[in-house]
């Protein structure tokens, strides 16, 4: 009796749902994300970034404020590219299991260069997502339309051959480029989630930079 056997897309879209369905997270999940829009603001300059986004800003500000114990009423400002994208998980959830979520991104076209385009934090409302007792009261989805979430681009770096692996330099004044950009979660168990991978257009970041009173 003759097989019928089927493409190897569909059987790797059908896993994809069960294991979406059965566990509530993929590993891999099919246009997860999308981006919203970009804009040019101003925003502080970090005062521990790797704290903030391990164990939330509230404990970093006390353990910073440890190490010095004298710190400036406003911390400096720099000029940064707000990237807000929509997706229909729900990230909060998947921190509430403990899990560290991270921002990846990346120039689309050279893959191979490294460059620190963006800290790996991504915010909800302001905030941004970890697993504690403040972020749980907010996770609930108004009206199923879904969540939208914000990372920050850098607008400018100089390279660093020195860091390994080197670091290139970039300027998006002079020559915007496509980013792309994915979001993980990691637990104790490993790999939980994993994101599709949305584009914040080239063209999008040149109008945010040339927006009149951005410069």
């Amino acid at each position: 009796m003759p097989t019928t056997k089927l493409p190897v897309f569909f059987v790797v879209f059908s896993l994809g749902l069960l294991c979406l369905t059965s566990s509530g997270f993929a590993h891999v999940n099919v246009a997860d994300i999308s981006f919203s829009s970009v804009e040019f603001v101003e925003r502080p300059v970090p005062r521990s970034a790797r704290l903030e986004e391990l164990i939330g800003l509230p404990p970093a500000d006390q353990a910073t404020a440890v190490i010095a114990s004298k710190e400036l009423t406003e911390r400096p400002k720099r000029l940064v590219l707000r990237v807000d994208f929509h997706s229909a998980v729900d990230f909060q959830a998947i921190a509430n299991r403990d899990a560290i979520l991270f921002l990846h991104s990346y120039f689309c076209l050279r893959q191979s260069d490294f460059a620190v385009l963006s800290a790996p934090t991504v915010y909800h409302d302001g905030r941004p997502i970890h697993a504690d007792a403040l972020s749980k009261q907010s996770t609930a989805r108004a009206g199923g339309r879904g969540f939208t979430y914000t990372f920050y681009l850098n607008v400018a770096r100089r390279e660093n051959r020195q860091s390994k692996p080197p670091e290139v330099g970039f300027d998006f004044h002079a020559t915007p480029e496509n980013v792309c950009f994915y979001v993980t979660g990691s637990g104790a168990s490993g790999l939980i989630y994993t994101s599709s991978t949305a584009i914040v257009p080239k063209e999008a970041i040149a109008a945010a930079i040339n927006q009149p009173g951005s410069n």
